[in-house]
């Protein structure tokens, strides 16, 4: 019995693939962009303090890094990260800047990371999935 290729004229290139690169590139870049952003305000508030002030104000800036950076190397459980940081952000702040600028961005850009990051696990077990099935079917001949 001879095995059966799939026909190439009916294959299809994974195109959402690449897209899902390419929108986690871009939210990681938003996000860095966003962090740092918050980072440079967190300084200017704190700027004209003394410098125990201003480092700390700095520091406590700079801790929108971790979640950030977590969103960029585990994009599902990142994403969950800065879902909870924004609505911890949205719970605490009473100010609509605040909310703004902390809040709507965490729980866009976390959104954007455990969707992103789901598509990309799905699409590799979809790949691996496929390989297995292409190898069975070669096996059995």
């Amino acid at each position: 019995m001879k095995a059966r290729l799939p026909n190439p004229g009916r294959m299809r290139p994974n195109h959402s693939r690449g897209l899902t690169r390419l929108g986690l590139l871009a939210c990681r870049a938003i996000a860095l962009v966003w962090a740092a952003g918050w980072i440079a305000f967190t300084a200017s508030v704190v700027w004209d303090q003394n410098w125990h002030e201003t480092l700390l104000g700095v520091a406590s800036g700079s801790i929108v890094l971790v979640p950030v950076l977590l969103a960029w190397v585990f994009p599902r459980f990142g994403g969950l990260v800065l879902v909870g940081l924004g609505v911890c952000a949205k719970l605490w702040f009473d100010n609509q800047a605040a909310i703004v600028g902390l809040a709507v961005p965490g729980v866009g850009l976390g959104a954007a990371f455990l969707l992103l990051g789901t598509s990309a696990s799905f699409q590799r077990w979809r790949t691996h999935r496929k390989a297995v099935k292409i190898a069975r079917t070669l096996d059995r001949d």
